[in-house]
């Protein structure tokens, strides 16, 4: 099985999918299905591993590399939350306190 560490904005840590038969390679961003729902990350470690009894099957897949119009919405979606820290910040400064705002 071919594993890749899958990395997601502003994250430290990278969570493994399964590539199945896509050919990553590293820095490719990818679409997976998270518990959270699907997301997008950039491929930072690529392994192959043995499948064991119990370790087979239970990382969720990588769907697909990153298309064009994915591309596209991860622009749109980062600007929007680039947008949504800058209120943040301008709202916290309105309201007379000083510091920001983490996490979103």
């Amino acid at each position: 099985m071919i594993v890749t560490g899958v990395r997601f904005h502003n994250q430290d840590k990278n969570y493994d999918f399964n590539a199945g038969g896509l050919d990553l390679k590293l820095g490719d961003i990818v679409i997976v299905e998270t518990e959270i729902g699907t997301e997008s990350g950039k491929v930072a470690t690529i392994e192959k591993r043995e499948e064991t009894g119990e370790n087979s099957g239970s990382l969720k897949p990588v769907i697909r590399v990153a298309t064009s119009v994915d591309l596209e919405k991860i622009k749109k979606y980062e600007k929007i939350s680039f947008n949504k820290f800058d209120f943040n910040d301008v709202q916290l400064e309105h309201d007379g306190y000083k510091g920001k705002i983490c996490g979103g």
